[in-house]
């Protein structure tokens, strides 16, 4: 939580309100009987949230049931403190030892339909989570309602949903800013037309999409992210988000092709001011990273406006938050779909106001045999010449390393070493259309993804390549703050890259050709293998073996032709460990190294 404002110091704000977020559970009822003023500031860090408070108690799910079937009898003035219903610290108990029992007494009355039929009933209820519900639930047709609830985030992720539009279509959801409804089981549901006017995120994702839905194209450029990882997705679907959801392309700042190291790129933009009204949300100006998490929304929230307090509209936020602004898509999700190189190429080269982007893993744009993933082009957009505003990015590693992917078939989950040879083989000596930080100091955080787990010197080259300019941008930048003035209206410098995420890929074993077995019995099969092989009266392991051994002993040329024979032999290279070759680089490189966050995210299950 942030220190008060400010405006906020000006208006004298409650002492016991600012002490609140900092007390635990038992403090916080202790607290609330000193007076009049603490109950009501300690009430409300104990109630607006009820069921966190729950989850610490020992019979968590009994009190649950209890509070939201006795919900329609609190009085009035309990009703109007709970401002949340985030089921996430209860559900996250379920498994422990001593709750199970309970937790599957009560399971059928822990449904997202009777959850809904009673929550309702709260005036100030703004944010409803109902993650990973496994249960529906049954509830009565008569539910209670109340006209006024305006309810601003509803994240319903992996929840089995029926009756989509029963609940949706409620006015309780009409000033809906926050929508996620991925991995629900009811992707055909997206086809009903539906209408959120004031919505701003929208978290579709794992819903085997074949093309976006129409109520998120409706929306234009008030919605501002987007998740759709997961999907089915193809490159003309980024034509219909362009044309629908996307600003107009922002000049470049710089008219000519500039040198990269100009210090005009070192500083963040000055603000911009304008004489607009109020009501006019429409903007050409860039904006700062604004939050599209659960948490993160939620927070936001808390600290920015006062949740009890009535609004004649549907803005609850003062004045021109950044979070009402119509400034197009900055912030999208969409790896995990059936995309190109080609359309990362159009996505880069068409638009630059993009701030967060996942992209992942992509196929090439060109043909091949086997499976290949590489992001060839696009990535020479990524600088401030063309106006590039990415803070964030996930890509595949091809895009610093110049190195693809080739796997074995779609269904592969790694690499195999012949494959891994061959990519290595196929590196592209195009620096031109490189990914570098020393392009883009305005970049904070960047993944790169599928980095195989072994390599034969190629690949290790480029990461320590990598890590090299980071410190080396590292070190400029911190030469440009050193000599700017300690003026609170002195430009700001840019960061540059504060954390570097490393996604591996596993190795998997060569696929082997497929043979039919003669007998059914792996034993009788073996034996089968071993006798047609070449017969031999010197043991062993037959002919092949015996041959080897003739090849490399004293020849008719004596001690000249086991020289020679020697000489011909072909030393086999062996791949090295990618990790222990970083680490052993930065080791080499402290404490002048780069200072940065390096994360390594291994293969799951290895």
């Amino acid at each position: 939580m942030s220190l008060p404002s400010y405006q906020e110091a000006l208006a004298r704000p409650s002492i016991p309100s600012l002490v609140a977020p900092y007390l635990d559970l038992s403090t916080l009822r202790s607290a609330s009987r000193v007076n009049k003023a603490w109950s009501r500031d300690m009430n409300r860090q104990l109630w607006g949230d009820a069921l966190k408070s729950f989850s610490n108690s020992t019979h968590p799910f009994q009190q649950m049931t209890r509070f939201l079937e006795e919900a329609a009898k609190y009085r009035p003035d309990l009703r109007e403190m709970i401002t949340t219903i985030d089921l996430r610290p209860l559900l996250a108990r379920q498994h422990a030892f001593d709750l199970r029992q309970e937790f599957a007494k009560l399971e059928l009355d822990i449904g997202y339909r009777r959850i809904l039929q009673h929550c309702l009933v709260f005036h100030n209820l703004r944010f409803l989570v109902l993650d990973e519900l496994t249960r529906k639930g049954e509830c009565d047709q008569t539910g209670f309602h109340c006209p006024n609830t305006r309810i601003l985030l509803l994240s319903a992720r992996g929840i089995s949903l029926s009756g989509y539009k029963s609940f949706l279509s409620l006015p309780e959801f009409r000033d809906l800013m926050y929508l996620d409804l991925s991995y629900t089981s009811y992707s055909n549901a997206f086809e009903i037309p539906l209408e959120f006017k004031n919505l701003r995120i929208a978290k579709l994702r794992g819903l085997r999409l074949t093309k976006i839905p129409q109520f998120i194209l409706d929306r234009g450029t008030s919605l501002w992210s987007l998740d759709v990882r997961d999907n089915l997705l193809t490159g003309d679907c980024l034509g219909a988000l362009y044309q629908h959801c996307f600003q107009k392309k922002h000049a470049a700042l710089a008219g000519t092709d500039q040198a990269l190291n100009d210090v005009h790129y070192l500083y963040e933009s000055p603000p911009v001011y304008h004489r607009t009204s109020e009501e006019d949300l429409t903007t050409a100006d860039f904006l700062s990273i604004r939050p599209d998490s659960t948490d993160a929304f939620i927070n936001y929230f808390k600290e920015n406006c006062d949740l009890y307090k009535a609004y004649p509209s549907s803005r609850i936020l003062p004045g021109k938050d950044p979070i009402y602004i119509h400034s197009g898509l900055t912030q999208l999700y969409i790896s995990g779909n059936k995309l190109n190189s080609g359309n990362v190429n159009f996505l880069l080269s068409t638009q630059n106001r993009l701030q967060v982007l996942d992209i992942g893993s992509v196929r090439a744009g060109t043909l091949q045999y086997k499976t290949m993933y590489a992001v060839w082009t696009g990535c020479e957009m990524i600088t401030p010449l063309y106006g590039c505003r990415l803070e964030q990015l996930r890509i595949h590693h091809s895009a610093v390393t110049r190195i693809p992917n080739i796997l074995s078939s779609d269904s592969a989950v790694g690499y195999d070493l012949e494959s891994l040879k061959q990519a290595e083989n196929m590196a592209r000596k195009d620096w031109s259309n490189r990914l570098t930080p020393l392009s883009h100091h305005r970049l904070k955080s960047l993944t790169l993804t599928d980095i195989p787990t072994k390599s034969y010197g190629p690949l290790i080259r480029q990461l320590t390549l990598l890590l090299k300019e980071c410190a080396d941008q590292e070190e400029k930048l911190a030469a440009v703050r050193d000599t700017m003035s300690p003026s609170r209206r002195a430009p700001q410098v840019l960061s540059g890259l504060k954390t570097l995420r490393l996604e591996f890929l596993p190795e998997v074993a060569a696929p082997a050709p497929e043979a039919s077995s003669v007998s059914g019995d792996r034993d009788a099969d073996g034996f089968l293998a071993r006798s047609l092989g070449d017969f031999s009266f010197f043991g062993g392991s037959g002919g092949a073996e015996w041959v080897e051994k003739k090849g490399t002993g004293a020849g008719k040329g004596g001690k000249g032709g086991k020289g020679k024979e020697k000489g011909k032999e072909k030393r086999e290279v062996e791949p090295e460990d990618v990790v222990e070759a970083l680490r052993g680089f930065r080791r080499a490189q402290k404490p002048a190294g780069w200072g940065g966050t390096l994360e390594l995210v291994w293969p799951r299950g290895r």
